[in-house]
């Protein structure tokens, strides 16, 4: 199985500009990421499911460490993808829920966007939305970012 983890300045969200290593597997390895995590100790966000990656798999050894070494953590998924996490990681870790919507670029000024979830209804303004252009995403990674590994991991 592959495993990419990159260092670099979030450039997305409320985050934007805190250092963070980005990990891009279904199935991130602790053994590795807690050794990238060491050589980089100004790192203080780990941000799993990066790439567009849901996770499959949640090392909660990994969970722990960050907590026991204060860093946080962030876990991006789509919808089809929050059945993976454990309950244990929604109910304390910062989730990102990616919604991939290529047509909501033709929504202008005034448009909302509805999340319906069968229970609650939330809208908000499209436009007030943080918004972050991808022109210099280059793959998975902008230019500011740094590989740490892109490869094989065994399981």
């Amino acid at each position: 199985m592959n495993m990419k983890v990159w260092i670099g300045p979030e450039l997305e969200g409320v985050d934007k500009g805190k250092l963070t290593m980005f990990v891009k597997s279904e199935y991130p390895r602790i053994e590795y990421i807690t050794d990238y995590l060491l050589d980089n100790p100004e790192c203080k966000r780990l941000y799993l499911g990066a790439g567009r990656t849901d996770v499959k798999e949640f090392p909660m050894a990994l969970f722990d460490y960050c907590d026991d070494n204060n860093i946080n953590v962030v876990v991006e998924s789509t919808p089809a993808g929050i059945k993976y996490l454990p309950e244990q990681v929604l109910k304390s870790y910062y989730i990102v829920m990616r919604i991939e919507v290529p047509e909501a670029e033709q929504l202008t000024l005034g448009d909302y966007v509805k999340i319906d979830t069968f229970k609650n209804v939330r809208i908000i303004d499209f436009h007030s939305m943080i918004h972050t252009g991808l022109e210099d995403l280059h793959g998975d990674m902008f230019e500011a970012d740094k590989i740490i590994y892109d490869g094989e991991v065994k399981e």
